[in-house]
């Protein structure tokens, strides 16, 4: 039986990454030039089993797509991930709420990092309080040093203070939202598989713009957020300790996922997990997070060359029995312009398997 998870949109845009020209090398007549466009539509997929580990040796036939509710038909292209590159920005957010999971996250990550991000990746450390502090690096390849340095630096800036009697943001809460939104900005102007983390118990609700907001817009710029928070403050705060003992046994990654609330439906429609752990579990957290990124498969098709600008919806299913867990960052195409495909000289374009239905998103 098929198993479908989530409905994820597309955004097509003529100003994304993927419309750059590429032209192929001349033939013999030198007064004959031919015309490569790139208009594929592609993005990362999250594919788990029961337990939380990511589903081995899935091909194209072992995925179905289909777009806007439309007829589902099967991806052209389907590889694991790998070692391409990633764009990684890190969110801390404290406000006293879990500040001994915050401090074992933050020494764990600067121990963790070099060892885990590739020299094509990159990476940029944000804290947020009653405001918003950046590194003013961005990382390529950092030491444990400097990572500790940056971690330090955010501190100093007051970024990171735990509450008590000498911490007020005026009344108001701190602009965790807002702050996730200008992180993603950011993100959605680089280049690689765009991950956010977020070290948050994600209780903030004041802020604009709105989780919905936030959700859709990292999406749409396919950005994959992870959040991690204190499992036991978690619990407690919204469930009791007697379900916090009852759930103890699940894996750590999914256990948060029987409660719906407003950070999972972010990281659950981006691509991502929220992970809820004790302090004692941060470094598996972190890990954790790097061995889900490098196993994403990456799923790729030609775009469909009418009626296709706009935005749209994407499910994928599959009928892998072990795969129970589907989830996939948005992705961006070009908008091809009727000149270029009325170009004479362009090499002809894959036809496009995709079939789009008629439920648009709104």
């Amino acid at each position: 039986m098929f198993r479908r998870l989530l409905l994820i949109t597309l955004l097509l845009s003529s100003t994304l990454f993927a419309s750059a020209q590429t032209p192929a090398p001349p033939p013999a007549d030198p007064d004959y030039t031919l015309h490569v466009y790139a208009d594929r539509i592609q993005f990362a997929a999250l594919i788990l089993d029961d337990d939380a580990n990511p589903v081995p040796n899935l091909d194209r036939q072992s995925i179905l797509l289909s777009l806007d509710s439309g007829k589902p038909f099967h991806p052209t292209d389907v590889h694991p991930e790998s070692d391409d590159p990633i764009a990684m920005a890190v969110l801390f957010e404290d406000a006293g709420s879990q500040t001994k999971y915050l401090n074992e996250f933050t020494k764990q990550f600067a121990q963790l990092a070099p060892s885990l991000l590739l020299p094509q990746d990159s990476l940029r450390l944000y804290a947020v309080d009653c405001g918003l502090a950046q590194t003013n690096a961005t990382f390529s390849s950092p030491t444990t040093l400097q990572l500790e340095e940056a971690i330090n630096n955010l501190r100093a800036s007051h970024a990171l203070r735990p509450a008590g009697p000498h911490h007020n943001c005026n009344n108001s809460s701190p602009p965790l939202l807002g702050s996730m939104a200008i992180v993603a900005q950011w993100l959605g102007k680089q280049h690689g598989r765009r991950v956010l983390l977020v070290v948050t118990q994600g209780d903030e609700d004041h802020s604009k713009p709105t989780w919905q907001q936030i959700k859709e817009y990292t999406s749409t710029q396919g950005i994959a957020v992870f959040g991690y928070r204190d499992r036991w403050r978690y619990y407690a705060n919204h469930f009791g300790i007697s379900r916090l003992i009852q759930n103890s046994p699940h894996p750590d990654a999914f256990a948060t996922d029987e409660a719906s609330d407003n950070l999972l439906s972010i990281a659950s429609g981006s691509g991502g997990v929220v992970m809820a752990a004790e302090p004692q579990d941060a470094a598996k957290d972190i890990a954790d997070t790097f061995r889900l990124l490098r196993a994403r498969y990456i799923v790729s098709f030609p775009r469909p060359h009418h009626g296709f600008e706009g935005t749209h919806s994407i499910a994928i299913e599959s009928p892998r029995r072990d795969a129970t867990t589907l989830r996939i960052t948005g992705a961006t195409a070009p908008i091809i312009p009727q000149e270029q495909l009325d170009d004479p000289h362009a090499v002809p374009s894959e036809d496009s398997p995709a079939i789009i239905g008629k439920r648009h998103p709104h």
